[in-house]
C-alpha cells in the first residue's frame, strides 16, 4: 500500500524521512523530544521540508514556535509504559528492597537519572547531607549510568560525599535496566533536573504511586501539581529541596494524599493516548477523512 505520509520520531531521522517524502509527494512531520538548543540537529532539522512539528509538552512547543515561527507545531504529551510502572504488579516496595538486596526495613529517597550535571544528582545529594543529620535512618539511592559526554561526574559525587560525610547512607546502583523494580522501592522519588522538557521519570514515579518531589522548572510543571500530586522546588536549591523531602518523610496524611493523586494523574498520559494524539494530528496533516482515519490501527508497541 502507498504510504500517505511520513513521521519521523527524532529530529535526526527527518533528515532521511522529509527527502523521502518529498520524492514520494506526500506530507512529512516530526517529533521533538527536547527544547530546541544549539546543537547541529536543533539548528537544521526545521528547514527540512515538513508539514508540521510535533512536540512533547507546552514548553517544548512555545519555544519551538518562538525560535522557528515559520513552522507549524502540534502538541503530543509523552507517554510511559503504564503496565510496566502499575504497582499491582510489581513486588510491594519492601518485597522490592529485599530482591534488590536493600534493606526492607530502610526508607529509600531515591533520583533515577543519568549521571550529567544538569540532571542535579549533586544538589540531591546535598540535600541528603542536611537530612542525614535530621534523618539518619534514610538511604539516599541513585539510578543511573555514566554519561559518555561527562566520564568525571561519578568520581565529582563520589567526592562530594566523603567530604560531607555521608558515604554510609548513599547507594549508586549504577545503570539498570530495571527501572521498576528500583522505583518500586523508593518511598520518596526526587527530580532534580533543571530546564528539563519533560521529565519522563516524574510521571513514571506518580504512575507508581510514588510522592515526587520535582525542579520547579516549565516541563514538570505542566505535569505536577503543587501540593496535590507532588511537590515543587526551585532547581538548585538543596536546601528547599531537603525541607520539601522532610515534609513528605514526617507526614503520612501528605504522604499518603499526594501518592494517591500523583498515580490518577499518571493514568492521563498512558501509550494509547499518544498513540490516538499522534494518529489524529497526522491525519489533519494529510487532510484524511473521517472514513480513513477510522480505518488506521496505531500499534501503541510501535511508538
Amino acid at each position: 500500500e502507498k504510504a500517505i505520509s511520513v513521521l519521523s520520531w527524532m529530529e535526526k531521522a527527518h533528515f532521511y524521512g522529509s527527502p523521502a517524502a518529498c520524492l514520494a509527494h506526500i506530507h512529512s512531520a516530526y517529533f521533538l523530544h527536547s527544547i530546541p538548543g544549539n546543537h547541529w540537529t536543533n539548528q537544521i532539522a526545521p528547514w527540512f521540508p515538513t508539514k508540521a512539528i510535533l512536540c512533547c509538552g507546552q514548553s517544548v512547543q512555545k519555544a519551538q514556535a518562538l525560535r522557528y515561527p515559520h513552522r507549524t507545531t502540534r502538541l503530543a504529551y509523552i507517554a510511559v509504559d503504564l503496565e510496566k510502572f502499575d504497582p499491582s504488579v510489581l513486588p510491594s516496595p519492601i518485597e522490592a528492597k529485599m530482591e534488590l538486596g536493600l534493606a526492607h526495613d530502610s526508607i529509600i529517597v531515591g533520583i533515577t537519572a543519568r549521571l550529567q550535571h544538569w540532571k542535579g544528582v549533586h544538589v540531591f545529594l546535598k540535600a541528603a547531607s542536611l537530612i542525614a543529620k535530621l534523618h539518619p535512618e534514610v538511604t539516599f539511592l541513585v539510578v543511573g549510568g555514566i554519561h559518555e559526554g561527562e566520564p568525571n561526574y561519578l568520581a565529582e559525587l563520589q567526592q562530594q560525599i566523603e567530604d560531607d560525610g555521608i558515604v554510609e547512607c548513599v547507594y549508586f546502583a549504577g545503570h539498570q535496566t530495571n527501572v521498576p523494580l528500583w522505583m518500586q522501592a523508593m518511598d520518596v522519588l526526587v527530580h532534580c533536573s533543571d530546564n528539563e522538557p519533560t521529565g519522563t521519570v516524574i510521571i513514571e514515579g506518580m504512575a507508581l504511586g510514588k510522592p515526587v518531589i520535582a525542579a520547579k522548572t516549565v516541563g514538570p510543571m505542566e505535569f505536577v501539581t503543587e501540593e496535590e500530586d507532588g511537590l515543587l522546588v526551585l532547581p538548585g536549591d538543596a536546601g528547599a529541596l531537603s525541607v520539601a523531602i522532610c515534609r513528605v518523610l514526617e507526614n503520612d496524611d501528605l504522604r499518603g494524599k499526594i501518592a494517591k493523586a500523583a498515580r490518577l494523574r499518571a493514568m492521563q498520559f498512558g501509550v494509547s493516548r499518544l498513540a490516538k494524539d499522534v494518529g489524529q494530528h497526522m491525519c489533519s496533516i494529510c487532510l484524511c477523512s473521517p472514513d480513513v482515519l477510522a480505518s488506521l490501527i496505531f500499534d501503541d508497541t510501535k511508538l
